[in-house]
């Protein structure tokens, strides 16, 4: 299956979600697809746990829409990055229980890892903003985020791929700032943890506020695809928390966090990326927001 196909794929079961039409999003989909929803740690399994799973969301915000507004495609899988819009006029189930309508409107940000298996839709890791979700539907205070554009591009995808290799694997965690400054471009704005500066000194003080909380940050890469001037990259990342974070003291506790993230590459240097990371999970880690109940089977 070309490559292009998996992200046309993703497309038309996006499309066919919009208009409520499930049946069309099921034949899509392989018999024994599987669904976790990594904020909230639930897992649907199956034609009828898609179903469900789609049921969950439609039923809490009917007139929800998705549209991609980036996707990065390999053999057998694509990321896709979309804003999820709606109404929430239904009641919305979460692990804590329900959530009742409260009539507000959400925007909010989501990345999707997706596996393609005979040109179905196999499976799918879904991270998504809980914190601005909730924010927006007056439950929780969290800080608010901003997102931006994109323009061109120059190195090819297998290069694009090295370079964020690098990056996380020398410039993170052996902690080599020549190789940020090897690799950051001059414009360089991450769209999630926006900084006061753009370019590497912005890079690094983004990451330096991490290691202030976590000193002995580390991530460990699972997935990095790429395709055109963009790459796309999966991991986790562990720390212990040993400074403030967030407007958080110290705990001392030990957390791993997965997150997704986005990169857009110019001149052969990395000059934008989008994270979408399990911040809900973070905060679950460190005490100070409730533990999941039990997953969905």
């Amino acid at each position: 299956m070309p490559y292009e196909d998996n992200a046309k794929l993703a497309r038309n079961i996006y499309d066919a979600f919009n208009k409520g039409d499930f049946e069309r999003c099921l034949s899509l989909a392989t018999e024994d697809v599987e669904i976790v929803l990594v904020p909230f740690g639930q897992v649907f399994r199956g034609r009828e746990g898609f179903r469900t799973f789609m049921q969950g969301f439609k039923t809490a915000f009917p007139d929800l829409t998705i549209n991609p507004t980036n996707q990065v495609s390999a053999e057998g899988a694509v990321v896709n990055e979309f804003r999820a819009k709606g109404t929430h006029t239904g009641s919305l189930f979460g692990p804590a229980g329900e959530i009742p309508a409260t009539g507000n409107k959400i925007d909010y940000a989501v990345i999707e890892v997706w596996g393609i298996r005979d040109s179905r839709l196999a499976s799918i890791r879904n991270y998504f903003d809980s914190a601005t979700l909730m924010q927006q539907l007056g439950l929780v205070p969290f800080p608010e985020r901003v997102s931006g554009g994109a323009t061109a591009f120059t190195a090819s995808p297998a290069e694009n791929k090295v370079m964020v290799r690098r990056l996380f694997e020398e410039g993170i965690n052996r902690g080599s700032t020549a190789v940020i400054q090897e690799l950051i471009g001059p414009s360089y704005v991450n769209h999630d943890f926006p900084t006061p500066v753009p370019g590497p000194e912005g890079f690094k003080q983004m990451l330096g506020m991490f290691r202030s909380g976590f000193p002995d940050l580390r991530v460990d890469l699972h997935d990095v695809l790429a395709e055109g001037d963009k790459a796309a990259s999966r991991g986790t990342w562990h720390g212990t928390h040993q400074g403030e974070f967030m407007g958080i003291p110290a705990t001392g506790k030990r957390i791993a966090v997965t997150y997704t993230d986005i990169w857009r590459f110019e001149n052969g240097k990395l000059v934008e990326n989008w994270v979408q990371m399990d911040l809900m999970g973070l905060m679950q880690q460190l005490g100070v927001a409730p533990a999941p109940g039990p997953a969905s089977k």
